[in-house]
């Protein structure tokens, strides 16, 4: 009987854990039928097939022995989701963690339906599926930077210790008048990310507990990334800042990328192996022995964990879904996006330079003017008997900046190949474009770097960076667009970099 009144409050669970995190099912939804993100839809596709077949062979192996039902755990975890996705709301919203809480809700009923035991360790297929949404690039932004600086610095004091003068600055290593970039590519945030994939499913396939000695190994697995992205980095510097041979450094920051990693990935498993081998040769206690009362310090969480187990968790996390329903579609509402009028009481000019505005279209109206932004605007330039167009947008906040490579993509554009480029003391973002996916439509350059009053920046992630240094400081995003036929010379770009951005810092800051 008590089987029974569990599964059935599971399926009065279903229809509310849908309507409370509707939205983030939508996300998933969209996230995985759009065709720019085809290889995640295959990756969780995948991983579904996997994880079904799983499932269906652990169930006809299933014991007779049935293990204590994880109430306690299960209504924890709806209660956190929960809580999360509130403040979520009230914050403004996070795009992409609806989808997130809405792959822990699933994860959290299937506990009323798996093996306990089974169920714990679907825990890593669960952060599989996480790992399938567009997370990398939002970790790029978030954590690449730092890393990069992190990676800079551990270079040029390597650099130092085998007797090679350097001047790091920033994410820059300057050694005998050659400068290198630590680029996005080589923060190692790709490296980590591929990594911890593989983690959770070797996790999963080894089936691993979560214990001290597991965690050990995960550190250990991801110290030994780093070590290996610090080395390549270091390669790479090397070959090209010192030995000069252009022609061999890809081919050998290539090879060291992959070693390492091949090298970190081979360490996982043995260790895996060995943890399991430990875990099964501990003693296990009888459950008869020792009860959970007799483990837990206070009596009262005795109490309370069999009160969840005798089949009161459906209750409890129903009626902390409708709450969470309720709040979050009826009284706590996400920000509306409204279009901000564009400031006409500010006019931007260019020295010898012939300017017009030009109107935003809709789809561009949605990326550029927000409540957050206080200018935007659009411009097509005579400069030097050259046709340019330019795009500033000043803002406090990083997400109203966007990413650039993002919404070049978003407006259609393709992207060929990206670098970052140096003039004078500053850093500039190259992008070679093509206006559609035809291999005949026209190129061009786009260039971007973000201006304040004393510092220029290069990509967005270090622009989110700086957000969470000075909060309250005003940059502003130059965007030039030159094409293939209007193409200046180095010294002309140079001139022209040094004119935008005198320009912008005396009339927009």
């Amino acid at each position: 009987m008590y089987n029974v009144l569990k599964k059935w409050g599971a399926i009065f669970l279903a229809p509310l854990i849908v309507w409370c995190f509707l939205p983030g099912f939508q996300e998933l939804w969209q996230t995985y039928s759009n065709f720019w993100l085809f290889e995640n839809a295959l990756a969780a596709g995948v991983i579904v097939l996997l994880y079904v077949v799983a499932v269906w062979k652990y169930e006809l192996k299933k014991s007779k022995n049935e293990e204590n039902f994880p109430g306690l755990f299960i209504s924890f975890g709806i209660l956190s989701i929960c809580s999360s996705l509130l403040v979520n709301n009230f914050l403004g919203g996070f795009q992409v963690l609806p989808p997130i809480l809405a792959y822990c809700a699933v994860y959290c009923w299937l506990g009323f339906w798996l093996k306990p035991s089974f169920w714990k360790r679907s825990a890593f297929v669960f952060m599989l599926f996480i790992l399938t949404l567009p997370v990398l690039e939002r970790l790029q932004k978030f954590v690449g930077f730092p890393l990069r600086l992190v990676t800079a610095k551990i270079v040029s004091f390597l650099l130092q210790l085998v007797g090679v003068g350097n001047i790091s600055n920033s994410t820059v290593i300057m050694t005998e008048n050659y400068a290198t970039t630590i680029d996005l590519p080589c923060s190692g945030v790709k490296s980590l990310y591929f990594g911890g994939i593989i983690l959770l499913a070797v996790y999963f396939l080894q089936q691993i507990k979560l214990s001290i000695k597991s965690i050990i190994l995960a550190f250990l697995f991801f110290a030994l990334l780093v070590f290996f992205n610090i080395w390549r980095v270091f390669g790479l510097v090397y070959v090209y800042g010192v030995l000069h041979l252009l022609e061999a450094g890809d081919s050998i920051h290539v090879f060291l990328g992959i070693t390492g990693f091949v090298v970190s990935c081979l360490f996982l498993w043995y260790g895996s192996d060995y943890v399991k081998k430990t875990e099964n040769n501990q003693p296990k206690f009888s459950r008869k022995a020792i009860s959970f009362a007799q483990i837990v310090p206070f009596k009262g969480l005795a109490h309370v964990s069999k009160w969840f187990n005798q089949g009161n968790t459906a209750t409890i996390c129903a009626i902390t879904l409708i709450v969470t329903g309720v709040l979050t579609n009826t009284y706590i509402k996400k920000p509306d996006k409204k279009i901000a009028p564009i400031e006409q009481s500010i006019s931007f000019s260019i020295p010898n330079t012939v300017s017009s505005v030009v109107p935003f279209s809709e789809k561009e109206k949605t990326l550029f003017l927000n409540t957050d932004v206080t200018f935007a605007s659009k411009y097509a330039l005579k400069w030097k008997q050259k046709d340019l167009n330019l795009l500033l947008v000043r803002s406090t906040s990083a997400r109203s900046h966007h990413d650039p490579e993002l919404c070049l993509q978003g407006l259609g554009y393709r992207l060929l190949h990206e670098q970052t480029i140096l003039f004078s003391d500053a850093q500039i973002k190259e992008i070679e474009i093509q206006t559609s996916d035809d291999p005949h439509s026209p190129t061009g350059e786009v260039y971007y770097w973000y201006v304040s009053k004393d510092t220029i920046i290069t990509d967005y992630s270090e622009r989110v960076w700086e957000q969470f240094r000075q909060p309250n400081q005003e940059w502003v995003l130059v965007e030039l667009i030159i094409s293939k036929s209007q193409q200046p010379t180095k010294e002309k770009l140079n001139e022209l970099f040094k004119e935008l951005t005198t320009s912008v810092r005396r009339q927009l800051l």
